[in-house]
């Protein structure tokens, strides 16, 4: 069975659809969903956005369940200017907000790129990347590669790795490499670096020319979770012939 983890529901949203034999599962932060996609047992389960959070709630995870393997899917920012928003793309490499560098299961970024997803570095910030000036710097650490930048992705290879399993990680990009994040949401981010959801919808009550910028974010993340479905469904199929 592979673990398919995401910092957020949203981004979950289309494989929770897509599953064959599904049914919830309780884990200790919560429930999950158990079934089956292209053939292979997978669970779905929120890991929690934030570093902290991820390797927490995934190391919970494993714990309650066997799993061989470890799939971890989100939306990320980009910092190079040839990838457009929603371009798929597959970790060849992940690098911690700490300098270490991780690299994924060969078999699964090969999948990935057979079906349309572009091989990057991922370069994971303790914080979100919130201006367009914080993406130049990150974008230094990658060199001359293609790279987007998350906050889960080092958390998930380095609990995976820990425990001997297999991972790989696809990403959506979710705002580009010269795109501004809204200010009322850098402001909603705690300090392990997860986002306070409740006060991002508290701010837009009080502030509704707010709801439309989180109505056009919540439907890149839609789109997101479709275009994840496939490159997850894409790596399952393979894995399962």
């Amino acid at each position: 069975m592979i673990a398919i983890v995401a910092g957020v529901p949203e981004e979950l949203a289309e494989l929770r659809r897509r599953l064959a034999d599904a049914r919830e599962v309780p884990l200790p932060d919560g429930r999950g969903s158990r079934g089956t996609l292209e053939g292979r047992p997978v669970v779905l389960a929120v890991a929690g956005d934030g570093a902290w959070r991820a390797e927490r709630l995934l190391d919970a995870l494993l714990d309650a369940l066997p799993c061989s393997g470890v799939l971890g899917v989100g939306v990320a920012g980009g910092l190079t200017d040839d990838l457009p928003l929603g371009a798929l793309v597959v970790a060849s490499r992940v690098v911690s907000a700490e300098g270490v560098e991780h690299l994924p299961e060969p078999a699964c970024v090969a999948a990935a790129q057979r079906h349309g997803a572009r091989p990057v570095r991922v370069i994971c910030s303790a914080v979100l990347a919130a201006t367009a000036v914080d993406k130049a710097r990150l974008r230094e650490r990658a060199g001359e590669d293609a790279a987007v930048v998350d906050l889960e992705s080092a958390a998930w290879a380095e609990t995976a790795r820990s425990r001997g399993l297999p991972w790989s990680v696809l990403r959506v990009v979710s705002d580009a490499w010269d795109e501004d994040l809204p200010p009322f949401l850098i402001r909603a981010q705690r300090k392990d670096g997860s986002v306070a959801r409740g006060r991002v919808a508290l701010g837009a009550v009080v502030v509704p020319s707010r709801i439309p910028v989180l109505v056009r974010l919540a439907s890149r993340v839609r789109r997101a979770s479709e275009r994840l479905a496939d490159g997850a469904a894409a790596i399952m199929s393979e894995a399962a012939a």
